[in-house]
């Protein structure tokens, strides 16, 4: 691949971005390709030693602002004519709602998620507390003396230590892997905000 079809391909991908800030990245990869072709390298190799372009848009597209590519997103790419100004006001008590309705739900859904990981946790401190007071109301037990009673209490602390523990792992198993999939659907909006000006542009 030479450096017009690098430079090609990765406007494509990357056609979501501010004009400047997609300026400056084709401007950047171009400098690097120059100064290697200067060197006597050739174009083939000095596109290649880039990287992958999966890779390189992935590592673009973690670096941009989320909030730059909103506001590349919602930034009106004409000026709109007045009879479009009209329609999208008379319809907005239509689509303005539903959208609302749509990034509540989302967001609804996201803060039950983290609440039931609270829970859990919640139930861990819980168990551990419960399980060192019917500790502490054993060893009372024994002193007056009054051993079956103290062993019932032992049992029962044992058991809510274990469950205690099991519920441990069980909120750091959900903490990860909620942090990992809220990553992940975050990236996944970049990527798409980065890549949807290509739709509409073919």
């Amino acid at each position: 691949m030479i450096k017009s079809e690098f430079t090609a391909e990765l406007s494509a991908r990357l056609r979501g971005l501010p004009p400047k800030d997609l300026e400056k990245v084709l401007a950047d990869f171009c400098a690097k390709i120059d100064e290697r072709t200067e060197k006597g390298m050739t174009e083939e190799k000095a596109v290649s030693l880039l990287g992958p372009i999966e890779d390189l848009v992935e590592e673009i597209t973690r670096k941009t602002s989320f909030f730059k590519l909103v506001a590349e997103r919602i930034r009106p790419k004409r000026k709109l004519k007045t009879r479009e100004t009209v329609l999208m006001w008379c319809t907005s008590p239509v689509w303005l709602p539903l959208q609302l309705a749509g990034l509540l739900l989302i967001l609804a859904a996201l803060v039950l998620f983290w609440v039931l990981i609270l829970c859990v946790c919640a139930l861990f401190v819980v168990g551990v507390c419960a399980g060192g007071v019917l500790i502490r109301i054993s060893v009372g037990q024994i002193a007056i003396p009054r051993v079956s009673t103290a062993v019932f209490y032992i049992g029962a602390a044992i058991i809510l230590f274990g469950v205690a523990i099991l519920l441990f792992f069980a909120a750091v198993g959900a903490v990860r892997g909620g942090i990992r999939l809220c990553a992940r659907l975050f990236r996944g909006l970049k990527r798409k905000m980065i890549k949807g000006r290509e739709g509409r542009t073919k």
